[in-house]
């Protein structure tokens, strides 16, 4: 019996444990540039430089555009796309493997979520749940209330900042393929 408690108990921290590695406030779980050596995401058919992360394609762009020119480019670029949103620990780090492969110089790029109506709550432009997140500790913090929109790999690889929407920055675009 106190095996099996034993057992039980383990098994929930171990579960807790995993989780963990996915939440804002931890690291990256995997050594990046060993990961995307071995595991960078196929390219999508007939589109030359987007990848396949997913059920999505994914194109990087060097930009620079604010938020809100960036979303719209995305748009125009391809029937359905929006700036890219991020739904599990997997397509993030996939993501972050597209980005560094591109430009692992300046890796900042803008993603399509942002905050409604300075709430606190975010949403994607693509209209896709809010599901997954992957803040630098301490954020989003909004500083000096003008930070509503978010982008990748500010201060920590992988992870996310609330920024002004108006900062020029590379930009990812999606598409459901």
């Amino acid at each position: 019996m106190k095996t099996a408690i034993v057992l039980v108990v383990l098994f929930a921290w171990v579960s807790v444990s995993a989780t963990e590695t996915e939440t804002e406030d931890s690291g990256l779980a995997v050594d990046v540039s060993e990961y995307c050596a071995s595991n960078f995401p196929q390219r999508c058919r007939r589109r030359g430089t987007w990848y396949r992360v997913g059920n999505h394609c994914l194109g990087y762009f060097r930009g620079p555009l604010n938020f809100t020119d960036a979303e719209f480019r995305c748009r125009k670029e391809v029937h359905g796309g929006h700036l890219v949103s991020v739904h599990s620990y997997h397509d993030n780090v996939q993501l972050l493997c597209i980005i560094m492969k591109h430009n692992h110089g300046h890796p900042r790029i803008w993603m399509g979520g942002m905050e409604m109506f300075r709430s606190k709550k975010f949403i994607w432009t693509d209209g896709s749940p809010w599901n997954y997140k992957a803040w630098v500790p301490g954020q989003p913090d909004n500083t000096n209330n003008v930070e509503d929109c978010v982008e990748m790999n500010w201060s920590y690889a992988g992870k996310w900042n609330d920024n002004a929407c108006s900062r020029r920055k590379s930009y990812v675009c999606s598409f459901k393929a």
